[in-house]
């Protein structure tokens, strides 16, 4: 069963809120975690948007834990720095073909790995009926 200070921890993170705003006042607001498409929640405005997402959050939070499900990380939990061990041939392979391509070993690899894990696919958005003004981005925390 999840624990209270086990789901306060996942409120916690860092997540990236987003917002979809109707094209009429009356049209509400959606409010959304970036990395986490099913956690959306829906309200008059942006303040009640964000009350019922973090109640949404919660009770997914709950749900994931109980079922031992993971739990999206926050984009934001990532630095972008590996450390890489690889055999000496391969290191060795890498740094010459860097070096043919007049490129960094750093920009080799990464365009390397960039090629074999494909386009970065975006989490699907779910789509307001209707827009009056351009998406607006809000950093949670």
């Amino acid at each position: 069963m999840a624990t209270k200070k086990a789901v306060d921890e996942i409120l916690s993170r860092p997540y990236e809120i987003d917002f979809e705003y109707g094209e009429e006042l009356e049209g509400g607001v959606l409010a959304y975690i970036v990395e986490w498409p099913d956690c959306v929640a829906a309200g008059r405005d942006r303040a009640e948007a964000l009350t019922a997402l973090e109640r949404t959050m919660r009770e997914l939070a709950m749900y994931r834990l109980d079922r031992g499900l993971d739990v999206p990380q926050a984009a934001s939990g990532f630095s972008g720095k590996v450390l890489l061990r690889m055999p000496k041939k391969l290191h060795r392979d890498a740094e010459r073909n860097a070096t043919r391509d007049g490129v960094s070993l750093n920009t080799w690899l990464t365009t390397a790995i960039a090629r074999e894990v494909g386009p970065t696919k975006e989490p699907a958005k779910p789509k307001a009926a209707r827009m009056s003004e351009p998406k607006r981005r809000y950093r949670a925390g």
